[in-house]
């Protein structure tokens, strides 16, 4: 009781101790919105006031808190400008009707709105002005007019408004687009990658025997198609539609008699025949495979229709050409080999070495003591060393590519910390290895996403488009010659004039086509990337689609990719 009457007796001292408003250099006035403004003309008696002692001088100009509640803003503004002795005016607090503001997510699937509630005598908030707000911010779409009722009460609660706390809603809500899925292909049968090391009867794994290639019986299911899914495109929350991706298809095809589709499923393919499956890109093919121990002099050259499995090695100056693939187990020294397919090498590939300086491996034309590769599908190898290389798909090598010349059409990737030195290597997607180069600084050149060959095509097309155009005007030309001289046109000259003009159309039409698919190519090719997993050295020569780069310093982890037509480093 004691405590309560000496905070009483103090709380009156501070009340008998504050000067009135004028003293202070403040007034209060009201304006026609019912809003309270704190007028300050500093003068020799103003000094720093606290929030009570504002609230207390705002009610005996008669003004009191409960009726014009203050804007947390405006009392702030107020003890700054009292501190600092600034004259001005301040809108104190008053009544104010409640507001909001409409956010929308960036991907237009989400909208929400943040209200404040209403303070003093100001307007609550409405539906028709919550309505109004969204349809302003064009907010049309997945709207939720329950939560949109739940806002207007909550807003109202004498609660809210006395906190003032601002409420969060989310009020409206998009259909996310359905992406596409391409058309894939189910592999049902093993193939030559997933061979791994086997044990032996000790239990040792050997990890130069990679266990038996597939083999395949007729009727045996080998690839399955699932198909694509289209997609279906979404609706944001501003009502415009989200497209969405459009899954591809892929139309299966039989590539010889080797395969067949299955009676009972058009997406199943069969084998029609035994040998070693192949599995393509829009489809599969069985292989007969012929097996080797060495191929050397006592065998002679193999040019073979279909594969050919090697168990040893292959001795120099040797010749395979298969239609199918050519898996070696031992080891390629200065051989060519030619396959329809695809190359696998266990051992690595060896060719006759040779001075670095004497002769620069070229992608044109293989040098004397090079072993040559060449293949429709990928090439595998432990190493290429001395090597002529060129695959119609991609290039792996485990540990290095040296003094060779590679050519890959999808790729080039040299795995784990592998690299690549004194070597050229051309592709059009990306080419990747641990290191590239070396600190001797061996003339190492990396290639990707050249499209010179696109780019002459496109010329051609552009001509062959234009004098298809000039003979569909000189058709034109003929055909009103012939109305303007008034005789009868032979039936047998109009039906070479309709056919030459059909001829014509299909012609551009097929021009334009081509056309078009040899943009996309370009475009494809210049998204192309060189990767180093651990490091670059200086003096490697990149090239991405005709612009060319040679780091000065040895960099770390680096990709080098095309940004603006201008070669950029991540």
């Amino acid at each position: 009781m004691q405590e309560d009457a000496q905070v009483a007796a103090e709380q009156a001292t501070n009340a008998e101790e504050l000067p009135c408003a004028e003293e202070l250099g403040l007034s209060f006035s009201l304006n026609e919105q019912g809003q309270v403004y704190a007028h300050l003309a500093p003068n020799l008696n103003t000094r720093p006031l606290t929030e009570q002692e504002i609230s207390v001088l705002a009610d005996e100009a008669g003004y009191p808190r409960e009726q014009y509640p203050f804007f947390r803003e405006g009392v702030a503004a107020l003890l700054l400008g009292l501190q600092r002795k600034q004259a001005g005016d301040v809108c104190l607090g008053g009544a104010r009707d409640a507001h909001l503001e409409v956010f929308a997510s960036r991907d237009s699937l989400l909208a929400g709105v943040q209200v404040h509630p209403a303070l003093g005598q100001g307007q609550d908030l409405t539906l028709e002005n919550l309505q109004a707000s969204l349809k302003s911010a064009r907010v049309v779409y997945g709207v939720c007019e329950q939560t949109l009722e739940t806002i207007v009460r909550e807003a109202s609660d004498p609660q809210v408004r006395q906190a003032q706390t601002p409420l969060c809603f989310l009020v409206a809500f998009g259909e996310p687009a359905q992406e596409g899925i391409n058309a894939r292909l189910d592999i049902l049968v093993d193939q030559v990658s997933d061979r791994r090391p086997v044990k032996d009867d000790k239990g040792h794994i050997n990890y130069r025997d990679m266990g038996e290639f597939p083999f395949v019986e007729p009727e045996t299911p080998l690839v399955r198609k699932i198909p694509a899914f289209e997609g279906k495109d979404g609706m944001g929350v501003h009502g415009r539609k989200i497209r969405c991706y459009r899954g591809r298809d892929i139309r299966l095809r039989l590539r010889d008699d080797s395969v067949m589709l299955d009676p009972e499923d058009e997406n199943l393919i069969l084998a029609a025949k035994p040998g070693l499956p192949v599995i393509l890109s829009d489809g599969a093919l069985v292989d007969d495979v012929l097996k080797v121990e060495e191929v050397n002099l006592q065998t002679g050259h193999i040019d073979f229709r279909g594969s050919v499995l090697v168990k040893g090695n292959i001795d120099a100056d040797m010749r395979v050409k298969v239609t199918g693939d050519i898996f070696v187990k031992g080891l390629v020294e200065k051989a060519y080999l030619e396959a329809g397919g695809n190359i696998e090498i266990g051992g690595g590939v060896l060719g006759l070495a040779r001075p670095i300086e004497e002769s620069k491996p070229s992608l044109l034309a293989p040098n004397p003591g090079d072993a040559v590769l060449q293949a429709q599908g990928h090439i595998q190898a432990r190493f290429i060393q001395e090597a002529w290389v060129q695959a119609g798909a991609h290039v792996i090598v485990q540990r290095q590519i040296l003094n060779s010349s590679v050519q890959a059409q999808t790729y080039v990737s040299v795995l784990g910390e592998g690299r690549i030195v004194g070597s050229q290597v051309q592709a059009v997607h990306y080419i990747e290895a641990g290191i590239l180069g070396s600190n001797s600084s061996v003339s190492t050149r990396l290639q990707v996403g050249l499209c010179d060959e696109q780019k002459a095509q496109l010329i051609h097309l552009d001509e062959a488009l234009q004098a298809n155009h000039e003979r569909m005007q000189q058709l034109k030309a003929l055909v009103a010659k012939l109305k303007l001289s008034q005789k009868p046109i032979p039936e047998a000259k109009k039906e070479q004039i309709l056919k030459a003009k059909h001829t014509l159309q299909l012609q551009a039409q097929e021009l334009l086509t081509q056309q078009t698919a040899c943009e996309t190519e370009i475009k494809a090719r210049q998204s192309g990337r060189i990767h180093a997993r651990k490091t670059c050295f200086a003096g490697v020569q990149i090239e991405i689609a005709g612009q060319d780069i040679k780091p000065r310093n040895t960099l770390g982890k680096i990709t080098f990719f095309l940004k603006e037509g201008e070669i950029s480093m991540r």
